[in-house]
Order: C-alpha cells, then structure tokens, then sequence
C-alpha cells in the first residue's frame, strides 16, 4: 500500500492512530480506484463485452438472470481489471462462467491486498477489544 506499508503481521502492534491512519488511506484507495459495486447495469455491461469480444450470444432470461445477480456486487475497480484478465487469457470461444469472473475479479492483486489488510485490522481490533 501507500506510505503507510506495515506487514500485515505487525498490525496488532500498530497504535490507534496508525491504525486509523491504515484505514483511512485504504479508503482513499478504494475512492480513487472505484470499489463500489458495478450494480446490474455495470454486469450488464461487462457481459456484453465479454459477449462481442468472444463473439458469443448472452444466456437467455433465466441465465442472464443468474449471471447479472452473480456479478452485480463485484467492485468496479477490480471488476475492470478481471474483465482484462479474461479477454487475456480465456481460450476458447465461450462465454467465461460465473466462477471464473469472479475469480478474475477477488483474486486482482489489489483487491487481495486492500481486503487483506482490512481483514487484518479488523482482527487487531477485536484482540484490542475486551471481552464483556
């Protein structure tokens, strides 16, 4: 990540404030690379594309249904960069499943690091947190 590059094994002996630090330049990385869903419009879209570049035909009603309900809670940022991955390297003329889209999309790097790290602090606040 950015200045602030801690191991993810030292965050527990991070102060609050680093902590907080952390947490607010993962958010501001989330902004600039855009983390919110892509909705149905933005599945839409990525079918589509998927679609024209593999020269393929969209599922019918029931299976565009499935695809878009699927897809619509991946984040764009990540969402773009798996659309690349698989224009890259899907081999055959078929229309990718569910799994690999999303599979392109949670394993993007930057989408790894960011969920790993905010897995992270979250694990150190709680070890901070005294049992009731």
């Amino acid at each position: 990540m950015g200045t602030n590059s801690y191991s993810f094994l030292e965050i527990e002996k991070l102060t609050e404030e680093q902590i907080e630090s952390i947490e607010k330049e993962i958010e501001e990385i989330k902004r600039k690379d855009n983390w919110k869903p892509i909705g149905l419009k933005g599945a839409a879209v990525y079918l589509e594309r998927l679609a024209a570049t593999f020269q393929v035909s969209i599922p019918d009603k029931i299976g565009l249904e499935a695809y878009l309900d699927i897809m619509k809670d991946m984040p764009a940022g990540p969402a773009k960069r798996g659309l690349r991955h698989i224009m890259a390297t899907h081999k055959y003329k078929t229309l990718p499943i569910p799994s690999e889209i999303l599979s392109a999309t949670y394993t993007d790097k930057l989408y790894w690091q960011i969920d790993a790290a905010t897995r992270r602090i979250r694990i150190a606040k709680q070890r901070r947190t005294p049992c009731p």
